[in-house]
């Protein structure tokens, strides 16, 4: 980071190169204050939403298997969606670091902002 700082105040005011560098330098900022303040959380809905689909379509193919007959021709789906339960549960029970509603909204401000632009710049081609 000493460097990136380093190398900013050498770049012209005006630069474009200048100014995605303080991006990933504020980036950069923040992510270690996020590691260093315990900024990492576990996403509890996540985590028991995925133990319930695991165990409730885990119970389901084990039925469905003991059923016999036609019956083992629908294994595979819920037996499927019992295991993609299971990276909801370790998805959301792994303490990561996750973005906060306000890095959300201006992450969806900015996305607006750059459609607007690209519609803009495609009426301008069009006239």
């Amino acid at each position: 980071m000493r460097h990136d700082a380093d190398l900013i105040k050498e770049l012209p005011a005006d630069s474009s190169v200048r100014n995605t560098l303080l991006e990933h330098l504020d980036w950069q900022a923040r992510e270690l204050r996020n590691q260093e303040s315990g900024g990492a959380t576990r996403d509890l809905l996540s985590g028991f939403l995925g133990l319930a689909v695991s165990l409730i379509f885990g119970y389901l193919s084990i039925w469905l298997a003991q059923e016999g007959g036609w019956w083992w021709l629908a294994v595979p789906v819920p037996a499927i969606t019992a295991l993609a339960g299971l990276v909801g549960i370790t998805d959301g029970f792994a303490r990561k670091v996750r973005p906060t509603e306000e890095e959300k909204a201006a992450e969806k401000e900015a996305e607006e902002k750059r459609k607007a632009d690209e519609k803009a710049r495609k009426r301008a081609a069009r006239s």
